[in-house]
C-alpha cells in the first residue's frame, strides 16, 4: 500500500473518487494528488473530466431525479420520483409526504423572492418549504386558491411580485397572493399549453408554446406573429440581463424585447433526441438529451460529456460547478480550475491498474502498476515514460513507490523485492535492485 499523510490508498483502478465535501467548496484528499498537477490542462483531448456521482448511494431517495436548483442560500435541491432532498454540499436531507408534500414526484423546485421554495408536483398540486417547514393546501388556506387541475410546467414570479404558472393544459394562470386570474386561448390552434413564462427588460410579459408566442397587454395575452416557435419549455434560459436564449427547430436563439436574433445552426438529430433544461451563455449552449450533455459553442464545434446518459437538466452554481439530473442520479462538473481527470491507456499508461502513485522534483508522476511496469506521466507535455523492471516474478506488482529528495532516486518495492532508480531517468536509467 502507498501511505501519505496518515491516508492509505489500496489498490485502485486509476478512477479518481471524490471523498469529502465541504459546503460550497468542494475538496478532495490526496487520491486526487495525480490529476491535480495538470489540472489545468482541461482541454487536452485525450484527457477526460471526472464527475462525481451522487445516488441514493449518498442519499438520495431515488435515481430518477428530474430537476436541480440552487437557492439563495446556496443549497442544492434535488426534485426526484421519490421526494424532494437538499443538500448542503455533505449531506443529502429528503423530505416525503411523511414532511408535508403533497405528492412525491416533483418536476421541477423554485424559488420566489421571499425566500420560498416551491414544489411542483406530478399531480399538479403546489407546495413550498419555508422556515424549516413545508406548506400545503391542508396547513396554508391560500395554497387552496391555487389548484388549477393541472401539471405545472413553468414558474416565474415578475418584478412586481406576482407569480405566474404555465400548464400543461390551455390555462396560464398568475397569483398576486391573494387573487388567482386564469387565462385560456380560445383559438384550437393556437393555445397556452406547456408555455414557457418570462419578463423582458422593458417589463413586458411574454408566453412561448410550440405553437404560437403571446405578449400581454391590457390583461389579455395577445398573438405575436413569431415564426421562430421552441421546441419545448425546458429549452429556454434566461439570462441577467432579462433576455432568453432558446432552442427552435434550427438551433440557438437569442431574443431581447421582441428581437430574435439566429445564433447557430444545431444538428438536427441533437434537437430531435428529447432535449432536456439547457444552459446557455455568450459564449456556448449546454444541451442536454437523452444521449448526454452537448457543449456546443458559437462556431458549431461540440464536445460531449455523459455519453448515452438520458439527462434532463444542465444548471451552472454560484461557484461555476455545472449540476446534470439523470435517471442514475445527479453528477457534477467542477469548475475548470477544480476538475480532475482520468488519465489511463488512452494517455498512453501500460495499464489502468495503479497501485502507489509519488512525485519527483519535475513535477513528473510515478506510477506503480502490475506486470512489473512503472510509468511517469509529464503532465507539462502530457507525456509517459514507461519503466518495464526486469524480474516480473519479484517485482510483478508495484505497491509502494517514493521519491527521496536526498538523494534524488525513486525507490519501489513489491512483496518480493526493493529496488531503486534515478529521478531523471530515463536521461539515467540505471536500475539498483537493493534486495
Amino acid at each position: 500500500m502507498f501511505r501519505e499523510g496518515g491516508q492509505v490508498i489500496s489498490s485502485i483502478k486509476l478512477k479518481l473518487i471524490l471523498v469529502s465535501n465541504v459546503r460550497y467548496k468542494f475538496t478532495y484528499t490526496l487520491l486526487a494528488l495525480l490529476v491535480l498537477l495538470f489540472a489545468p490542462a482541461v482541454k487536452s483531448v485525450a484527457q477526460t473530466a471526472y464527475l462525481p456521482h451522487y445516488t441514493t448511494k449518498n442519499g438520495l431517495p431515488s435515481n430518477n431525479c428530474f430537476y436541480i436548483l440552487q437557492d439563495k442560500k446556496g443549497y442544492i435541491w434535488v426534485a426526484t420520483e421519490a421526494g424532494v432532498s437538499r443538500f448542503d454540499g455533505t449531506a443529502f436531507e429528503t423530505f416525503t409526504v411523511d414532511d408535508g408534500l403533497p405528492d412525491n414526484q416533483v418536476l421541477q423546485v423554485r424559488e420566489d423572492s421571499k425566500g420560498r421554495i416551491w414544489f411542483l408536483a406530478l399531480n399538479g398540486q403546489l407546495s413550498y418549504f419555508y422556515n424549516g417547514k413545508i406548506y400545503n393546501q391542508t396547513n396554508e388556506k391560500l395554497l387552496k386558491k391555487l389548484n388549477f387541475n393541472a401539471v405545472i410546467v413553468s414558474f416565474f414570479e415578475d418584478r412586481s411580485g406576482k407569480i405566474w404558472f404555465g400548464t400543461n393544459k390551455n390555462i396560464i394562470c398568475v397569483w398576486d397572493g391573494e387573487t388567482l386570474f386564469k387565462y385560456t386561448s380560445p383559438s384550437v390552434k393556437t393555445q397556452y399549453a406547456n408555455a414557457y413564462i418570462h419578463q423582458d427588460k422593458q417589463g413586458n410579459i411574454w408566453a412561448y408554446s410550440t405553437d404560437a408566442v403571446f405578449v400581454f397587454i391590457k390583461n389579455n395575452f395577445v398573438l405575436v406573429n413569431d415564426k421562430m416557435l421552441p421546441i419545448s419549455y425546458k429549452t429556454f434560459f434566461t439570462a441577467k440581463d432579462h433576455s432568453i436564449f432558446y432552442l427552435n427547430k434550427d438551433g440557438l436563439n437569442l431574443k431581447k424585447g421582441s428581437e430574435t436574433n439566429f445564433l447557430f445552426k444545431i444538428e438536427e438529430k441533437l434537437l430531435n433526441n428529447n432535449p432536456g433544461y439547457i444552459y446557455a451563455n455568450d459564449k456556448e449552449l449546454w444541451l442536454s438529451n437523452n444521449n448526454g450533455v452537448y457543449v456546443i459553442d458559437y462556431t458549431g464545434k461540440a464536445k460531449q460529456l455523459l455519453i448515452d446518459v438520458d439527462v434532463n437538466q444542465v444548471i451552472k452554481d454560484s461557484d461555476n460547478n455545472m449540476w446534470f439530473t439523470t435517471k442514475n442520479g445527479i453528477y457534477r462538473l467542477p469548475e475548470e480550475k477544480e476538475r480532475l481527470y482520468t488519465i489511463n491507456t488512452s494517455n498512453g499508461l501500460n495499464n489502468d491498474f495503479v497501485k502507489s502513485i509519488t512525485k519527483d522534483q519535475q513535477d513528473r508522476v510515478w506510477l506503480g502498476l502490475n506486470n512489473n511496469n512503472i510509468n511517469i506521466f509529464n503532465p507539462k507535455g502530457k507525456t509517459v515514460e514507461k519503466l518495464k523492471l526486469a524480474n516480473q516474478e519479484k517485482y510483478n506488482l508495484i505497491k509502494q513507490i517514493t521519491y527521496n529528495q536526498k538523494d534524488g532516486l525513486v525507490y519501489f518495492a513489491s512483496d518480493y523485492g526493493l529496488g531503486s532508480v534515478s529521478a531523471t531517468y530515463p536521461e539515467n536509467s540505471k536500475v539498483n535492485h537493493l534486495s
